[in-house]
């Protein structure tokens, strides 16, 4: 079994076209599917079944087309460490909820990389189990997600305290200051269900017992800075993590609202394997180093 072969089962899987593959991957139909007859010879099982629609996974298919995108990835990883090894520097993959990476750790980042210039870093969004899983199966060297880890095979290090505050325009004639109820009759913005601190608030309101279909959404969006645009200009509310709107309200373009009984502070944790490198955990100490600079504005 080689890999060439596992890249390319992956991406007829994707495709679901041996002919596709074939042109955009510059080799011919035959040897394409000489090749992909001889990785189900090395498996002992059938993995294509054909019909109309083109190409099928069986059962034996999908399985192997979950590991093959495992396998092709962190083999891409190492060429990229061997090719920065050859170049003298290091490259630090980083996986990152949306939410943090977009606001909370440029600002650390472009600290880290000035007092380390050969170190290379590589950031991708993500969804917080999806981080999990990327730096459990070693695809990531660092992890940052909302809350604790629940894999109790990975590090965890709380990396600050942040919190979901109610915001709206500075312009928006609203108390400063107002009950959990009253925000059911006020139009609100909010994330969609991926975000972590929509999961958050919800789990936090149901506590309260508040239903989220009690809420008056007007818009449900899948960012932030969407809702940063329309809350300016407009006359709703949004709950948001404080990281993501400091700039505005710094900036007088949002204000907090105080709302009473609500408290919904939440940690950002870094999280890695345990049998990391010396590059790794050097990065690490950087990180730890600079937490405060998560309420930068990068």
């Amino acid at each position: 079994m080689h890999i060439e072969s596992l890249q390319l089962f992956y991406k007829i899987a994707i495709e679901k076209s041996i002919s596709k593959v074939a042109t955009s991957s510059h080799i011919s139909q035959p040897a394409l599917s000489q090749q992909m007859h001889k990785l189900e010879e090395s498996v002992d099982a059938k993995l294509f079944e054909r019909s109309n629609k083109g190409i099928e996974l069986t059962s034996a298919g999908k399985i192997m087309e979950s590991y093959s995108q495992q396998f092709s990835q962190i083999y891409d990883n190492l060429i990229e460490d061997l090719n920065s090894l050859k170049k003298c520097n290091s490259v630090v993959r980083i996986c990152s909820d949306t939410e943090v990476g977009m606001y909370g750790l440029p600002c650390t980042l472009k600290k880290i990389k000035k007092n380390l210039p050969t170190y290379n870093f590589n950031l991708s969004l993500m969804p917080t189990l999806e981080v999990e899983n990327k730096v459990k199966q070693k695809q990531a060297d660092i992890g940052f997600i909302f809350g604790d880890t629940t894999d109790n095979t990975l590090i965890s290090k709380t990396f600050r305290i942040d919190k979901i505050v109610l915001v709206a325009s500075k312009n928006f004639n609203i108390n400063d200051n107002i009950s959990l109820k009253d925000v059911l009759n006020i139009p609100l913005l909010a994330l969609s269900e991926e975000f972590s601190s929509r999961y958050l608030f919800n789990k936090y309101i149901q506590e309260k017992n508040i239903n989220s279909e009690d809420l008056f959404i007007s818009h449900t969006l899948n960012s932030v800075e969407s809702i940063k645009t329309i809350l300016i200009d407009g006359n709703q509310i949004a709950f948001l993590p404080y990281l993501s709107v400091r700039k505005e309200i710094n900036s007088n373009q949002l204000k907090l609202i105080e709302v009473e009984n609500f408290n919904l502070d939440y940690e950002i944790n870094m999280i890695f394997n345990h049998d990391i490198t010396n590059n790794t955990e050097h990065i690490i100490s950087h990180f730890l180093k600079y937490t405060k600079c998560m309420t930068c504005v990068a």
